[in-house]
């Protein structure tokens, strides 16, 4: 759904990972990502665990980072806030929030 999400929306290249460790190798092995746009809720690691491995690293702690997720639970927004998610969106989103989301995260970029 989020790739076609990121399609409707203009994104050119729109890569997937079936589980966070998939994620972190793929990032890793490339030099530059623009986005990741991440649901919570993955196998073998989560998205909060994949953001914290990702600000970890230096080549990629300003990345920006969406956390997607069906809970609507505030401790689990907090929490992905401070490991440094750049938004969090509650599901159901739609092609207008999450454009808005992205352009603000580019945004704070510059």
């Amino acid at each position: 759904m989020l790739v076609r999400m990121l399609k409707a929306i203009g994104a050119n290249e729109v890569e997937e990972a079936a589980n966070g460790h998939t994620a972190l190798a793929q990032i890793e092995g490339r030099p530059k990502y623009d986005l990741v746009l991440c649901d919570h809720h993955m196998p073998e690691m989560n998205g909060l665990e994949l953001l914290g491995q990702l600000r970890a690293r230096e080549e990629t702690k300003g990345l920006p980072f969406i956390v997607v997720s069906c809970e609507v639970e505030p401790t689990l927004m907090r929490r992905a806030l401070e490991l440094g998610a750049t938004h969090y969106m509650e599901k159901p989103i739609s092609d207008d929030d999450l454009r808005r989301k992205i352009e603000a995260a580019f945004k704070r970029l510059h």
